[in-house]
């Protein structure tokens, strides 16, 4: 009976493993692709900036990206911009604290939260004071 329950196992263990490598081929009706041909136009690779060039152009962004706000305190739509940039390493505070703000500021807006709203906008002021550029 022992012996039994034994080769039982050893079937189930082999048969497990038998699907296990099965399922990971590549079925015959799958399609496989070449590698791309020589003369197909590639993307040009990103060009490298400079330390310089990457925060100048972050604070172009953040600017742009603002002056919904500054003007109108219209909020839509400026996370995702802000989100879309890529912070240099000086300004990954900033980048936190305005991605935070900015999602705070639009939830209290959907909850009607005026405290929220508040204090979002608190922070907001804080930001322009540490960062006087962002609404320039």
């Amino acid at each position: 009976m022992k012996q039994n329950k034994n080769t039982l196992a050893a079937l189930g263990v082999l048969m497990v493993l038998t699907l296990a490598i099965g399922c990971r081929q590549t079925p015959a009706n799958e399609e496989i692709r070449p590698p791309a041909a020589a003369d197909q136009p590639t993307e040009e690779p990103a060009k490298i900036l400079s330390q310089a060039e990457q925060e100048a152009a972050y604070e172009a962004g953040v600017k742009a990206g603002l002056r919904p706000y500054w003007q109108k305190q219209d909020v839509s739509g400026i996370k995702d911009q802000i989100l879309d940039l890529r912070a240099p390493a000086k300004y990954l505070d900033l980048h936190l604290n305005l991605v935070i703000a900015l999602e705070s500021l639009e939830q209290g807006e959907k909850t009607a939260d005026q405290a929220k709203i508040e204090s979002a906008m608190d922070k907001l002021n804080e930001l322009k004071t540490a960062y006087p550029w962002i609404a320039r």
